[in-house]
């Protein structure tokens, strides 16, 4: 279970980084129009689908799952300095495109590690663990976002961009610790190397 614990933590201060900063995005790109904000989202949406796929099939070939989480998660936390800085609607477009691509890699890596973590009988105990965790987050995020707006007077988007790194960091830190199930041919393989 303390994989559940960890990644259910991860997926909590991921998602409290996300929602404190999604709410604000159509405000942020409002004066772009309805048809950029259609662009940015479809495309990157769309990236997102198409990556879970690839990375759910390297997963699986490859065995190392959470390296691939954790380059996801990483990407993930690096397009928010795009957001930070950006001025315009490109670096919004930017670090769309970098966190998309960030869950895109991420998703099935992690959802097969909770998989093989919760054991085959308590599949629907840890998934469902898992998303209340994971809905907890962005609740939270988004309560934190107002109260930083309505402290400093719904003045600066880039305050409440630049806290939301903070609980995305302390996700990605806390992905390190996860422990990758071994299949029989890697506890093989370690057998005759020590």
């Amino acid at each position: 279970m303390k994989n559940i614990w960890i990644l259910s933590l991860v997926s909590f201060f991921t998602d409290m980084g996300t929602y404190m900063v999604t709410p604000l995005i159509p405000i942020l790109l409002a004066s772009s129009g309805p048809f950029i904000i259609g662009v940015i989202d479809g495309l990157s949406e769309s990236l997102a689908s198409v990556l879970k796929f690839f990375s759910g099939r390297r997963s699986d070939l490859v065995k190392n799952r959470k390296g691939l989480a954790i380059f996801g998660y990483g990407l993930f936390g690096l397009g928010r300095v795009f957001l930070i800085i950006s001025s315009s609607w490109i670096g919004a477009f930017i670090w769309k495109l970098i966190d998309r691509t960030g869950k895109g890699i991420r998703t099935a890596p992690r959802d097969a590690l909770i998989s093989e973590s919760g054991g085959k009988k308590s599949q629907g105990k840890v998934f469902g663990f898992h998303q209340m965790m994971d809905m907890l987050g962005a609740s939270i995020g988004i309560g934190i976002a107002y109260l930083i707006l309505q402290a400093n007077g719904n003045q600066s988007f880039n305050e409440v961009f630049l806290y939301s790194l903070i609980p995305v960091i302390i996700g990605w830190i806390l992905l390190w610790r996860v422990k990758e199930n071994m299949n029989r041919y890697q506890r093989k393989f370690q057998q005759t190397n020590t």
